[in-house]
């Protein structure tokens, strides 16, 4: 069970298996359909600090994407209404 998030991260990605996790996301991904907005996914090794760079640099393309198209006040008034 995995809820859509707004950035994947796929941990430990420099161990065996790493691959097929992101081929299974990607695969969940287009069930929404070629049009839809896809979220990144980035693979990081944090214990050997790899890939921390590029989620960062994700988390932001997504956060100045969402401010701009007022996805992230809808996201504050759901968080709102469900608290």
């Amino acid at each position: 069970i995995m809820e859509i998030a707004d950035v994947f991260v796929v941990n430990k990605a420099d161990r065996d298996g790493a691959e097929r996790v992101v081929a299974e996301i990607e695969s969940m991904l287009q069930i929404s359909g070629p049009d839809a907005q896809r979220p990144e996914i980035v693979r990081t090794a944090a214990a050997a600090n790899q890939g921390i760079a590029e989620l960062w640099d994700a988390i932001e393309r997504f956060c100045v994407a969402a401010e701009g198209s007022g996805l992230m006040a809808k996201k504050k008034r759901q968080h709102v209404k469900h608290q």
